[in-house]
């Protein structure tokens, strides 16, 4: 019965200090991966904590976006154009991605396609490229430093994690998201 009390005492310490690492060192609407600048070994540290919260406790820090994970695990290569563009939206308030699935579905309306260009300036047609462009740069390209010091660390021990295992870590935690809070 102590060994489960530890564990979950260590799982509360480890969720407690994602929550505080990300909300000071990412910015972004559901999941994270702009990161603020850190030096090498703060974050190969970062991917210390990661490692080890996942291989001792099972506990992986969901915020960060999909493709952020599955690139700083598998390398970016692994992560695919559905993966990344679900990540994108995952950075943007329910509105904006709204107003993206209207206007993918080429059924947008003139105010709304006012407020896309507002957001972007692309032509119908190549809307999902515009979209995919920036995600990789808000995925990769900015927390680029980040991204290779954590993998460095943690990307050879989780690999035992596979990209599928990850999904429904994801599909979990997005479940539970939409059927809400428990009531007492």
């Amino acid at each position: 019965m102590l060994s489960t009390c530890a564990d979950a005492v260590a799982r509360d310490v480890y969720a407690a200090f994602w929550t505080e690492f990300l909300d000071c060192a990412a910015e972004a609407a559901e999941m994270r991966s702009s990161l603020s600048p850190k030096g090498q070994e703060e974050w190969k540290a970062v991917g210390g904590i990661l490692t080890k919260g996942f291989l001792d406790q099972g506990y992986f820090p969901l915020h960060l976006a999909p493709a952020f994970t599955t690139a700083l695990i598998f390398g970016e290569h692994a992560v695919s154009n559905d993966i990344l563009f679900e990540s994108l939206l995952l950075f943007l308030s329910q509105c904006e991605r709204d107003l993206i699935a209207t206007a993918l579905q080429e059924d947008i309306d003139i105010e709304s396609q006012d407020e896309l260009l507002g957001l972007l300036d692309p032509s119908p047609e190549n809307l999902k490229a515009v979209l995919l462009q920036v995600a990789h740069k808000q995925i990769f390209q900015e927390p680029k430093y980040a991204l290779g010091n954590m993998s460095a660390v943690a990307g050879q021990p989780l690999r035992t994690a596979t990209t599928t295992k990850a999904q429904v870590m994801y599909e979990d935690q997005k479940n539970d998201l939409q059927e809400g809070p428990e009531e007492d």
